[in-house]
């Protein structure tokens, strides 16, 4: 294929991911989500970022994605399977090929990943003439924000409507199901579904 060389030297480069456990990442090849690494698009609405989690735990190539993991570094080898669908209703662009610089219309709709003052990740408005290295994605809005305006970072995939469920007033009847819908027994741990509904099973 291309020069296998170059594509050798950069799949074996792992990714760093830091204390703010968050990274974002760009290839220019279609990836294995490593052991450990949870991978999401973003969608923006207003201000509102929507994290989802990416199924199948494979990164196209060229989509950006946010990596969530403890830190440590961690290597995306390609995926064996060629085929691979882009990801529907993403606004995180890869930067693969060459240093992104934010100019002209770009200004003020580009946002990079960064650190707020208590340490955590949230997403930061890109300065005119910013930059993106290489192999990093970026976020960019369809209309510019009003200036100062904070984008809020929301988990889709985060349960929501889980009922608390203290271990004596807790009769499973019937099937009990995990998120995955994979049918489990009454000792699961964690967030099953019955009849219709969540709750949390400690």
């Amino acid at each position: 294929g291309k020069d296998y060389w170059k594509d050798f030297r950069k799949i074996i480069e792992p990714v760093r991911i830091s204390d703010a456990k968050y990274a974002t990442l760009g290839l220019d090849y279609a990836a294995k989500t490593p052991e450990g690494v949870s991978a999401y698009k973003a969608t923006v609405e207003g201000s509102t970022v929507t994290m989802t989690k990416i199924k199948d735990d494979v990164i196209p190539g060229d989509c950006g994605v946010i990596l969530y993991a403890e830190p440590g570094d961690y290597t995306f080898y390609p995926n064996e399977e060629e085929k691979v669908g882009q990801i529907e209703d993403n606004q995180l662009v890869a930067v693969t090929e060459n240093t992104y610089t934010c100019t002209g219309d770009d200004v003020g709709k580009v946002y990079y990943l960064g650190l707020d003052n208590g340490g955590k990740a949230t997403f930061v408005c890109l300065n005119e003439n910013g930059t993106i290295p290489v192999g990093k994605a970026y976020l960019k809005l369809d209309a510019a924000l009003d200036a100062g305006a904070k984008l809020d970072v929301v988990f889709g995939d985060k349960p929501t409507g889980i009922e608390e469920v203290q271990g004596s007033r807790f009769k499973v009847q019937g099937s009990v199901y995990n998120l995955n819908g994979v049918r489990v027994n009454a000792n699961y741990k964690g967030i099953i579904i019955m009849n219709g509904k969540k709750y949390m099973n400690r």
